[in-house]
């Protein structure tokens, strides 16, 4: 398990057996995960808008389902 800014594509990931979690992305204070918020409208916030956008860790409790899900599917 890992986060998004390992860089694995998809396809590394999966070949790999790689599970990865999304980093949040903050905007104007408010968290988004990355597989939530479309490349248009972070665009949007942060030149049309002119939001402030950074990214941050992702939230501790993804990284805990994941592990009990893999703790369910048989893995130590």
């Amino acid at each position: 398990i890992t986060d998004s800014m390992a860089n694995f594509s998809q396809e590394e990931a999966s070949r790999l057996g790689v599970d990865i979690v999304p980093i949040q992305l903050i905007v104007d204070g408010n968290g988004y995960s990355e597989t939530k918020l479309s490349l248009e409208d972070l665009h949007r916030y942060m030149i049309d808008q002119k939001k402030e956008a950074k990214t941050s860790q992702p939230i501790f409790g993804d990284f805990i389902a994941r592990y009990e899900r893999l703790k369910e599917e048989g893995y130590d």
